[in-house]
């Protein structure tokens, strides 16, 4: 599940007000039987909570144009990502393979927001890896 902070502010009750909150939220929405949980924070990054722990990944510092479409961009860089992976379905979730997928979304976000529209803020895989030499990670 991937909910935005204010969804999973919705479907938890609980209001995410920082990363360790955020967290307290994406383990609220394991305890109701969802295996993985991933609630995006805009440019606070995202965390991620699994069977086997909890971790954030900061956003990239960029200056954004337009987040309408930065849900989507990472949901598409997300399954992109896993779908790449090569590894059987059930070794998807674990820790390592999943947080360099969330990285790989997290720079697919990134571009995504430096431009204006939707479908014309989508980038390609040639653009994350040329982004990957420009770009730092946001402070935490």
């Amino acid at each position: 599940m991937t909910p935005n902070k204010s969804e999973a502010e919705l479907l938890t009750g609980k209001a995410i007000v920082d990363i360790q909150s955020a967290v307290a939220a994406a383990e609220t929405l394991q305890s109701q039987g969802i295996d993985t949980v991933i609630v995006k924070l805009g440019d606070m990054g995202c965390v991620c909570a699994t069977p086997t722990g909890s971790f954030a990944m900061p956003a990239y510092r960029v200056e954004a144009v337009d987040t309408v479409a930065a849900g989507d961009a990472f949901n598409g860089g997300l399954a992109a990502a896993l779908a790449r992976s090569y590894v059987p379905a059930d070794e998807r979730l674990k820790t390592d393979v999943l947080r360099d997928a969330i990285d790989y979304a997290t720079k697919v976000t990134a571009i995504a927001v430096t431009r204006s529209g939707a479908q014309a803020s989508m980038t390609t895989a040639t653009e994350v890896k040329e982004f990957i030499h420009f770009q730092q990670r946001a402070n935490l």
